[in-house]
């Protein structure tokens, strides 16, 4: 099960369509199929090609309360009384439905996260995880899918940040990730318990409004775009080198182009093995997010 240090890249390929032609991000932009998005302040909706891969929903105080990535990950954000109170996160599969006799999708894994915590700048700095585990099978005697749970574990997490608001150490269920910042950029991060390392490369350009990409490799994945996991950095990534502890290394290369206002317009995503994922051009809509 994905927790907050999962790597979005891996399920983000499998969910988006796939150039699959040897290319390089030399000249990356090309025809994004549409105008430029609304020069607003928080993010709608991403999109390829047209079709929704992103979604979030917001209350009125500006609070993030759904992100989805298309058919692959939910995440539902509950808060009472302007403080984030429940993280539910669903993972999906599609299985085959017998009575309908069409793929469907059903949960694979659940994550509930309770008692979070979080400092005066509103960065959670820790909280308690529920999983449960699913498997769907047919029950030939009822005739009847069935969705179980196969396995429920419990474990706690807890994060810590410099004086800039940068995540600099994420612990989960005793498994400790160290992030290394310099000049308010994120330079590596590694996991010291099997030594699994990341160094960041940077572009040129500013990142004016302190945006997260989900694509990248990161602790926080896909809820980094609620700004509850500390400050992005403060200039675009071109190149991360993931290095495992096998001593394999592979490659991401990252290439973006911004709005007149320094908002990101579009992200191009090419991995190792020259896979390239089309465009993915992010949407706006007027009003605040806010993570307190």
């Amino acid at each position: 099960m994905s927790n907050t240090n999962t790597l979005l890249p891996a399920y983000m390929i499998g969910a988006a369509m796939l150039c699959m032609t040897s290319c390089t991000l030399d000249d990356p932009y090309g025809d994004t199929g549409g105008e430029m998005p609304a020069q607003e302040s928080r993010i709608s909706s991403i999109k390829s090609l047209g079709m929704h891969m992103i979604y979030t929903d917001y209350d009125v105080q500006g609070h993030l309360t759904r992100i989805e990535l298309r058919e692959a990950i939910t995440h539902n954000l509950t808060w009472t009384d302007g403080k984030l109170t429940r993280i539910e996160t669903i993972e999906w599969t599609q299985q085959y439905d017998h009575s309908t006799e069409k793929e469907i999708n059903v949960p694979a894994y659940r994550d509930i996260f309770t008692n979070i915590t979080v400092d005066d700048r509103g960065y959670i700095t820790g909280f308690d995880s529920e999983e449960f585990k699913y498997s769907y099978t047919y029950n030939p005697d009822s005739q009847q899918n069935e969705n179980t749970v196969t396995g429920h574990t419990f474990s706690s997490s807890s994060m810590s940040y410099d004086a800039d608001g940068h995540l600099c150490r994420s612990v989960n269920d005793g498994e400790t990730v160290s992030l290394t910042w310099t000049d308010g950029l994120l330079m590596q991060s590694v996991d010291l318990s099997d030594g699994e390392t990341h160094i960041y490369e940077y572009s040129d350009a500013v990142n004016t409004h302190l945006q997260w990409d989900p694509m990248l490799p990161a602790a926080g994945g896909l809820l980094n775009i609620t700004g509850l996991f500390g400050t992005a950095p403060a200039r675009f990534v071109k190149k991360v080198t993931m290095t495992d502890y096998h001593g394999n290394t592979d490659t991401q290369q990252y290439s973006y182009r911004l709005q007149d206002n320094g908002l990101i317009h579009t992200c191009r995503f090419l991995s190792n093995d020259n896979e390239e994922i089309l465009p993915l051009t992010y949407y706006y809509e007027p009003g605040i997010q806010s993570v307190r």
